[in-house]
């Protein structure tokens, strides 16, 4: 979706979700957006969306035209060169244009806001779509896995860690910086951060200095993984009372190993 259209993204917890998909509305700032399951709206699918403890919804606006988007997964922000669809796809209600992304992927531009005329979006707003389910299917957290936050503004960073260890059974969080991490934290305690240095907002040592003075998050085992490597950074990391400390690009075996043990540890020193 272009960013020129995205006032705010929102992370709503289960119960503001459930709450804003029952008057199938999301209020910011005193104006009302419209609440839809982006897989609706595209019609991909007639089952019922899930909600997970931490969900994204974007609130998108142009004049007078409003609406909340609620998606399953968002990935992040980046500079794109838009390209023509062509005949096939130019009168594709919504559709803007595409893109080839680095890894050679098509992906399509879409406007949600160019839906809004139409009349299946028009039924779905109000209501009166019966051969969609509005209300969502709240997934309660009844997993055990371990939950490991990643704070990393790079988002190949992220999207790379957060699939080799989903690859090996963790539950991730992830945020682009302290700012962010710390909103995370105050909903859920992970059993291991994994933190860069530079981040925008808040940079990895304050971050670290926040978490560290609090009592309630103070136990939390914390890995570096930055390509700050020189040793004023190590020794303040050493100091800040950093777990370990990992360069960039890091050995996923290492990293694996790493949150295997200072998990272990940590759970056996709690208990």
């Amino acid at each position: 979706m272009p960013t020129s259209i995205v006032t705010s993204v929102q992370v709503l917890n289960a119960e503001a979700l459930r709450a804003a998909y029952e008057t199938r509305q999301v209020v910011h700032e005193g104006k009302s957006f419209p609440l839809v399951y982006l897989a609706h709206l595209l019609e991909e699918t007639r089952e019922a969306s899930e909600i997970g403890r931490h969900n994204r919804v974007l609130l998108l606006q142009t004049g007078q035209d409003r609406l909340a988007i609620h998606a399953d997964v968002l990935i992040g922000q980046c500079e794109v060169v838009i390209k023509n669809v062509g005949q096939q796809l130019m009168r594709a209600p919504g559709v803007e244009g595409a893109t080839i992304m680095g890894d050679g992927s098509i992906v399509l531009i879409i406007n949600p806001l160019k839906l809004l005329q139409r009349e299946q979006t028009k039924a779905l707003l109000s209501g009166t779509a019966t051969s969609v389910q509005h209300t969502a299917n709240i997934t309660q957290p009844t997993s055990t896995a371990t939950v490991v936050m990643i704070v990393d503004d790079s988002l190949t960073v992220r999207k790379v860690t957060s699939r080799l260890l989903e690859r090996q059974g963790y539950e991730i969080l992830i945020a682009k910086d302290g700012v962010g991490a710390l909103e995370l934290l105050r909903e859920t305690i992970p059993a291991i951060m994994l933190v860069d240095i530079e981040m925008p907002q808040m940079d990895g040592f304050e971050l670290i200095r926040i978490v560290r003075n609090n009592p309630n998050l103070q136990h939390i085992p914390i890995i570096i993984i930055s390509s700050r490597t020189a040793d004023k950074h190590r020794e303040l990391a050493r100091e800040l009372g950093v777990s370990e400390f990992m360069g960039k690009p890091y050995l996923e075996e290492e990293l694996i190993s790493h949150i295997e043990r200072l998990v272990e540890l940590n759970s056996s020193a709690r208990n």
